[in-house]
């Protein structure tokens, strides 16, 4: 049997989201002929794990990172070209409600004490 672990994290393991849901790929395969399971269903459920352990689709980092596990899964097979569509159509609708939204709020600075009066005071 080839090396799968070599086939499966290629060069693209050096993005640590891309290596978690490989490592979860690799974990559940093993574990799978571990019990006797044969290669189609370990290569199943390996997928399935690799997709389980994709980052969540929220924040900026997370979902460039979705994109990244979305590309290495298809090109080891563990994502199938339907569900690549709708995940990168989840990750584009992700990205854009994140451009959406205002920036963050800072908090009003203070300008003095509660007794300090802006206006200019008038003087006869």
């Amino acid at each position: 049997m080839p090396n799968i672990s070599k086939a499966i994290l290629g060069p693209t393991s050096n993005n640590p989201a891309v290596r978690q849901c490989c490592d979860a790929y690799l974990a559940m395969h093993r574990a799978c002929l571990a019990a006797g399971e044969g290669n189609v269903f370990s290569e199943l459920d390996a997928e399935k794990a690799f997709r389980a352990a994709m980052p969540p689709l929220s924040g900026y980092q997370n979902i460039c990172n979705f994109v990244a596990c979305t590309a290495h899964g298809i090109s080891i097979g563990a994502i199938n070209k339907v569900q690549a569509n709708s995940f990168l159509a989840s990750a584009q609708a992700a990205l854009a409600i994140l451009r959406s939204q205002p920036e963050t709020q800072e908090k009003p600075k203070k300008k003095g004490n509660k007794f300090f009066v802006s206006s200019p005071i008038i003087q006869p």
